[in-house]
């Protein structure tokens, strides 16, 4: 009979100790789990405790961006703010215990091992119950976006829905903890309530834009914007809007983008001129613009030094 595994550090029960960055024993494609058992990288527990890995630098973001929606909240976000920063730091801290769960057969367990709990699930659920309780409820689904905080915050439900679905495969090839993925559906749902929580409060400071609902019957944009048409088969009215517009206002009437395209165009022309030119004098004969073809031509230095320092650098 073998003898029940061993934390990694025996000297520190459920401690990591890392000594060195690289270790050159995944050169070949293959890494050990907890237990000692060489895996290829592939394998179904890599798929999924790298992408709680994953989720893990998600968060860190979300984390920055909440915190550099600080200085400009005011006084009355302020502890939103903290108490959220706090909350995402301690979710980072739970995901490393289920990596580290992940990384371990349920047969390579040791006595102590911290592994995913019934408690955790339920201070998920209750953190989720007190920020949903002030919010408007939802009418349809929410299209993510309004300010970079609520916008990382669904990028962290996002991933994490992933991680669930790479731990539900690795669920039918091996078992897993009871409360592993129970708990990471818990933490998705509750990204999805921060992100809704702090985009109303971002929202009522005046820093947020309000929080969009899908619309099943949403039109396209109603108005084109320069030459480009919003509607299939659209292109010719668009046309014809922007000629009225120039012969009614001449160049008032063209966008600055427009004027921009047109200013560059005609520094192609002049380039073209003035390749044709200098072609035309090395080579003593009269080319057609169309024909110069630079690539298959001994330009003189100058025409190099003509094109690379002064035509260029102003397109």
């Amino acid at each position: 009979m073998s003898e029940k595994p061993m934390p990694p550090d025996s000297s520190a029960p459920g401690k990591v100790r890392i000594s060195r960055v690289y270790t050159r024993t995944g050169d070949a494609g293959q890494t050990r789990l907890v237990g000692g058992q060489v895996v290829p990288k592939d394998h179904p527990r890599l798929n999924a405790y790298g992408t709680v890995d994953e989720l893990q630098v998600v968060i860190a973001l979300a984390r920055d961006a909440l915190d550099a929606a600080r200085p400009l909240a005011p006084a009355e976000l302020q502890p939103l703010l903290e108490l959220l920063g706090e909350h995402l730091c301690y979710i980072q801290n739970l995901l490393f215990t289920v990596s580290a769960d992940l990384a371990t057969r349920l047969e390579d367990r040791w006595d102590g091992m911290v592994v995913a709990n019934q408690e955790m699930v339920g201070y998920a659920e209750r953190l989720i119950d007190a920020m949903n309780r002030d919010l408007p409820p939802l009418k349809d689904f929410v299209l993510p976006g309004g300010h970079p905080a609520t916008s990382c915050l669904h990028l962290c439900r996002v991933v994490c829905r992933r991680a669930e679905r790479e731990v539900e495969a690795l669920a039918r090839a091996e078992p897993i903890g009871e409360y592993t993925r129970i708990l990471l559906n818990r933490l998705s749902d509750l990204f999805f309530v921060m992100a809704r929580r702090v985009g109303a409060g971002l929202v009522e400071a005046g820093l947020a834009k309000p929080e969009v609902i899908w619309r099943r019957d949403a039109p396209p944009p109603a108005r084109a914007r320069g030459c480009i048409a919003v509607h299939p088969g659209d292109a010719n009215g668009c046309t014809l809007r922007r000629r009225k517009s120039e012969e009614n206002h001449g160049d008032e009437g063209l966008g600055d983008h427009q004027q921009h395209g047109q200013q560059r165009y005609a520094r192609f022309q002049l380039m073209r001129v003035i390749l044709f030119i200098l072609i035309a004098r090395r080579h003593g004969s009269i080319l057609a613009v169309s024909d110069v073809r630079p690539a298959k031509l001994r330009l003189p230095s100058l025409v190099l030094v003509l094109v690379n320092r002064v035509v260029l650098p102003s397109l």
